[in-house]
């Protein structure tokens, strides 16, 4: 018999007993793997969950139900919230899915022992395979429910796997395979109370899998911040990890971003009181990337926004996008972004950058671009700049240079550069020029800092004798 023959055949025996009302045990299922999950498409499940609604409701004695037609992944949390609602309304159903919930309820000890099989699935675990891959979140939500005593326990079992150190919940990949739901585990991050930081790193992360974290997290009053690393977001959907109420930090690395809902995200991050995004190592989709770019810019800015890091591979261009968007952002202390070559490109982004920081913005923000937080406010009416061992790179040297040129600093004596040995690259002696010229200051000192006799005979032949300085080596 052809798939499509046996779901037909399925549906019908579903649909001939729905309008029974006298049944106390029901069990309807094909052997595991006998239908492919792809082969059920949204419509047929749909078929699926009419006829199991209407058994559960037309049979009120029913004491056991065990009726399953395998299912993708994507329909599990719609399953769940049907049966569970069955469980909680007829107080006659025992069993369910071959799980005799009244003995959960009744027996913490028997509750306990099942919920860690399904945490770590052990071979010992006597289990019908054709129903546990589709039991895991009643299983779950029905302890939290019923057995507040058990789900506190579990606290242990996270520890033992090394999920939990203090107040830090880590879901990372296991080295071994554990056979762990991520649904299941998701679905007790409540039973945390006082989690403040909740780490997710190196998952396949499903849209079911983000909304069971977003029902889980979002009444967790002391949870901050959440780091997500090395993820794969399979349905492009990360708004429910802004569920938190009282998040303020968000940290998403090492990761493709592909946001197809940009209305949603940006819904959440205004309506949430962030304080701190960090997006680290992120690839964007390769399709239009300045239009996503300048999307994803406007869909983060928030009133509550006081620190934005955001590290991708940039163009000027794209460079030029983030800084002419910090207009939006009304309350920002610090924008970090990394360059780490062909610096000479991003001149005129600097400039653009530093007249906005400058004139433009509401208040005075700190900046980084490479590994340097530039304090512009910090350097005003001082009349000797110290910069010793400050890991400066040339972009920090083009900024030093822009602040020079546009009167921002001035009036400086002596600018000290000592033990900062990557400043020196091909256009050394144009942006130590560019320092000394406006400021008309007498002493620039570069000791460690791989500069040349050369560099500085250079430097003395471009300012020609137009200034009376010394550079210390």
């Amino acid at each position: 018999m052809n798939p499509e023959k046996k779901v037909e055949a399925f549906l019908m025996i579903l649909g001939s007993l729905g309008s029974k009302t006298n049944y106390k045990k029901l069990s309807i299922f094909y052997p595991e793997n006998y239908l492919e999950k792809g082969f059920i498409t949204d419509y047929i499940f749909e078929l699926f969950l009419v006829s199991v609604n209407s058994l559960l409701n037309n049979n009120q004695k029913l004491k056991e139900f065990n009726v399953l037609l395998e299912f993708p992944e994507k329909h599990i949390l719609k399953y769940s919230s049907i049966l569970l609602d069955a469980i909680k309304r007829n107080k006659n159903l025992e069993k369910v899915n071959f799980i005799n919930f009244n003995e959960i309820k009744s027996d913490n000890e028997k509750a306990f022992n099942l919920a860690c099989n399904y945490f770590c699935l052990k071979d010992s675990f006597k289990k019908d395979t054709e129903f546990h891959s589709y039991t895991h979140i009643i299983i779950s939500e029905f302890i939290k429910e019923n057995n507040p005593l058990v789900a506190k326990k579990l606290i242990r079992l996270f520890e033992k796997y090394n999920f939990l150190n203090n107040k830090t919940l880590n879901f990372f990949k296991p080295n071994n395979n554990t056979g762990l739901h991520n649904t299941y585990k998701y679905n007790y991050i409540e039973v945390f109370s006082s989690l403040e930081i909740l780490i997710i790193s190196d998952n396949i992360i499903t849209s079911e899998e983000i909304d069971t974290i977003e029902k889980n997290i979002q009444n967790l009053e002391f949870l901050h911040t959440i780091k997500l690393k090395n993820n794969i977001f399979k349905d492009n959907e990360i708004s429910g990890f802004l569920g938190a109420r009282n998040l303020i930090n968000l940290k998403i690395s090492d990761c493709i971003l592909k946001i197809t809902d940009f209305t949603r995200f940006s819904t959440k991050i205004k309506s949430s009181n962030i304080e701190k995004i960090t997006l680290k190592n992120i690839l964007l989709q390769e399709k239009n990337k300045n239009g996503y770019f300048e999307h994803l810019i406007e869909s983060i800015t928030c009133n509550s926004l006081k620190t934005l890091k955001i590290y991708i591979s940039y163009t000027p261009y794209l460079l030029y996008l983030l800084f002419r968007g910090l207009y939006l952002f009304k309350n920002l202390e610090f924008i970090c972004v990394f360059i780490e070559e062909n610096f000479e490109k991003y001149e005129s982004c600097i400039k653009g950058l530093i007249s906005i920081v400058h004139n433009n913005l509401p208040k005075a923000i700190k900046f980084k671009m490479h590994k340097y937080i530039w304090d512009i406010e910090n350097f005003k009416r001082k009349k000797r700049l110290e910069f010793i061992r400050c890991q400066l790179c040339p972009v920090d040297l083009i900024i030093l240079a822009e602040l020079c040129e546009e009167k921002i600093i001035e009036s400086v004596k002596c600018v000290d550069l000592s033990e900062n040995l990557e400043i020196v690259d091909n256009n050394f002696v144009k942006n130590i020029t560019r320092i000394i010229k406006p400021l008309k200051c007498n002493e620039v000192i570069l000791k460690n800092c791989e500069c040349k006799q050369k560099h500085i005979k250079e430097i003395k032949r471009l300012l020609d004798d137009e200034i009376s300085f010394y550079i210390t080596k």
